[in-house]
């Protein structure tokens, strides 16, 4: 089941059951206490449990979690809605485990951030001639269009907000070298 979002994205439920060949009640005796979710995901995402509250586990105990996706941190909040020790539990998700770009961009962030990649990389003192979505990303912290660093996808997602196509992007590029347009054709004939 999924319904559609202000922006258009699909929100889905996850229903999911899983059989472990192990007693129910060392199942729910592991997982009473949420911190242990930390031992059973991959290190590398960085899970903790925020808090917990209450302190138990029963209907209405609400716990946010955080962890790190391509490096950029992710928050939610779940709360238990249904608790039968030894039988079945229900974790629903009362806040999407991630950010959407248009808080990161607003539109006139947005068109901003346009103006940026209309303009050399070198401008804003990177090493490349070519805008990828990470320096992107960087760069627009470090212009203060973003009030924190977001992910190269939230740039992407951006730009596709505006009916921009990252590929189109790159192709905006143009020099402030009064021959560009002569080098550049002299280039693509040798490449034809």
């Amino acid at each position: 089941m999924h319904r559609y979002l202000a922006l258009g994205a699909p929100e889905y439920t996850l229903t999911r059951e899983q059989w472990l060949p192990q007693p129910v009640q060392r199942v729910f005796s592991f997982f009473e206490d949420p911190y242990n979710l930390a031992l059973i995901t991959p290190g590398w995402l960085g899970f903790r449990v925020l808090s917990m509250q209450p302190r138990e586990v029963r209907p209405g105990t609400v716990i946010i979690y955080r962890l790190r996706w391509l490096g950029v941190p992710y928050r939610w909040r779940t709360r238990i809605s249904e608790w039968v020790p030894d039988r079945r539990f229900v974790d629903q998700g009362s806040r999407r485990p991630h950010t959407t770009p248009h808080k990161a961009f607003d539109e006139h962030r947005a068109e901003a951030l346009r103006a940026m990649l209309h303009q050399s990389p070198r401008n804003f003192g990177k090493d490349s001639s070519l805008w990828t979505l990470e320096m992107a990303a960087q760069a627009s912290f470090e212009k203060g269009l973003t009030q924190r660093r977001v992910s190269g996808e939230t740039i992407r997602a951006t730009l596709a907000r505006m009916g921009v196509r990252w590929r189109r992007a790159k192709r905006w590029i143009t020099s402030p070298d009064p021959e560009y347009e002569r080098k550049k054709l002299g280039r693509q004939s040798l490449l034809e």
